[in-house]
């Protein structure tokens, strides 16, 4: 018997060596990754190992549910992430938290509705879960609906009033809806019984927001012909309703060259209104003196609105603006009584990183007893490479009506084609920085045919400094040598321009 049980221990040996040296045994795959060892390296923070296995569980087995809403969490793709957990809802219909996290994916790609819809189904699935009312005003906030986060949240306040965070994130909703009566309730909700210097601090600023304010101002600017323009003046304001300050603007300006100098008085009652969260108006109306000195004075009423639409960034931009003001940049047009009546219309579209602009102005010009009209268009193309960051291209064309000695340049055609980038960076912590600056080929027909191409030049910068709750320092300066497209008046073909400006922002609250 021992003899029989040696001989089948040798056959075995045997046999499990040659099976071990086949190339069959070699080339066997190693079995699947469970989802137990996936787990395991998502508890303890290896991340990669885990997206690792996870994936191999799926190739193995692609409805594991939970492997489908893991490996969507960590996907680095978007547009990967959105598919997986599209298809973890169709596994897991019933699970608020995917249809949250599926919502979440949409808002990331800016489809707010198709968000929104996906918390529907999660508030019906879970009506008193904390995460689906946060979740949802998050959306909207994202989207830069202000008014229904603040609805979302307020609904879960009615029937939470002691979630200190929400209150905290519906001030601050409210704040930034321009709405500081409103954050200032929320917040003193919020520090009642669990004061926190974040919450404190906007407490502070909406306040501050919800007060009177006084603004000092000053311009500088000259141009190649030597023209000079000093500005001074300032804008007083108060809140008259949650979203409404109403004010007065004064301010002095002096305008001279080297034979002659005029004066330019304005004083304007203004309006600022916050209808909604998307849109800011601005108005003011009154009376302009021209004074020339000797050649006398003259009074002219004045008046300017603004209205613009924007509900946060990566959003659709509309801007429409109407001015009735002096042209007075030099002391002969002030001497004519020249009066500019100006409209501009300014749109932004996006379409994903891309930034599809268009501009149109016209403007009539009244200046020593004549009438001449100006039109201009623009189109761009801006692409976002980051947050901070756009590059883009523009092509403008412009022309009046008659060409004109009335003191300006009035080209009957110009032409400019320019490359430039957008730069915004800080977001007032405390120094906010806006730098727009591009450069290009201009060329223009002054009464004949057009003239060469030659360098355009244009810069629009802007910072700004936060001094405390609604206390803000703000500097601006600009570049122009674009006679024929010039924001202001232009004198001549060569002209160009810089203007610096100055301003300081103080709430007496």
């Amino acid at each position: 018997m021992s003899r029989v049980r040696l001989l089948a221990t040798i056959a075995a040996w045997l046999a499990a060596g040659a099976l071990a040296g086949s190339p069959a045994s070699a080339a066997d795959p190693a079995p699947p990754a469970s989802l137990a060892l996936a787990d395991s390296a998502w508890a303890k923070g290896d991340l990669a190992a885990a997206k690792r296995l996870y994936a191999s569980v799926l190739a193995a087995e692609p409805d594991r549910s939970r492997g489908v809403f893991r490996l969507a969490s960590l996907s680095d793709d978007p547009g990967e992430a959105l598919r997986l957990y599209r298809r973890y809802v169709t596994l897991e219909p019933g699970d608020a938290w995917g249809h949250m996290a599926l919502g979440d994916a949409w808002s990331r790609r800016g489809e707010t509705a198709a968000a929104i819809a996906e918390y529907d189904v999660a508030a019906r699935l879970a009506p008193d879960d904390r995460d689906v009312a946060v979740g949802r005003a998050r959306v909207a906030d994202r989207a830069g609906q202000r008014e229904a986060a603040a609805a979302t949240r307020e609904r879960w306040l009615a029937a939470h009033p002691g979630d200190r965070p929400v209150w905290e994130d519906l001030g601050r909703t409210w704040l930034e809806a321009g709405r500081p009566r409103r954050a200032i309730a929320a917040y003193r909700h919020g520090l009642a019984d669990e004061p926190g210097a974040t919450a404190a601090r906007r407490l502070r600023l909406a306040e501050a927001l919800a007060g009177p304010a006084f603004e000092p101002r000053s311009r500088v600017s000259r141009d190649a012909d030597g023209d000079r323009t000093v500005v001074g003046g300032f804008v007083a304001d108060v809140a008259v309703a949650d979203g409404a300050r109403l004010g007065l603007d004064v301010s002095r300006a002096r305008v001279e060259d080297a034979t002659a100098a005029a004066r330019v008085d304005d004083v304007r009652a203004r309006l600022e209104l916050r209808p909604r969260a998307a849109w800011r108006i601005e108005a003011g109306v009154g009376l302009a003196r021209l004074d020339l000195g000797a050649g006398g004075s003259a009074t002219r009423a004045v008046g300017d609105v603004r209205a613009r639409r924007r509900a946060g960034a990566g959003s659709p931009a509309l801007d429409l603006r109407a001015e009735r003001a002096p042209l007075a940049a030099t002391p002969g047009l002030v001497a004519d009584r020249a009066m500019r009546d100006e409209g501009r219309l300014h749109l932004e579209w996006p379409v994903s990183r891309l930034r599809l602009r268009g501009d149109l102005r016209g403007a009539r010009i009244a200046s020593a007893g004549t009438i001449n009209w100006r039109r201009e268009a623009g189109a761009g193309l801006g692409i976002a490479v980051s947050p901070a960051v756009t590059p883009w291209v523009q092509v403008r064309v412009s022309g009046f009506r008659d060409p004109t000695d009335a003191g300006y340049f009035a080209p009957r055609r110009c032409e400019a084609a320019t490359l430039g980038a957008a730069v915004e960076l800080g977001e007032g912590s405390p120094w906010t920085l806006s730098l727009d600056a591009g450069a290009g080929a201009q060329r223009f027909a002054a009464r004949g045919p057009l003239q060469p191409w030659a360098l355009a030049l244009a810069s629009d910068d802007y910072a700004s400094c936060s001094l405390g709750a609604g206390r803000e320092l703000r500097i601006g300066v600009e570049l122009e040598n674009s006679p024929g497209l010039a924001s202001t008046a232009a004198t001549g073909e060569r002209w160009s321009y810089g203007a610096l400006s100055l301003a300081l922002r103080w709430a007496l609250r």
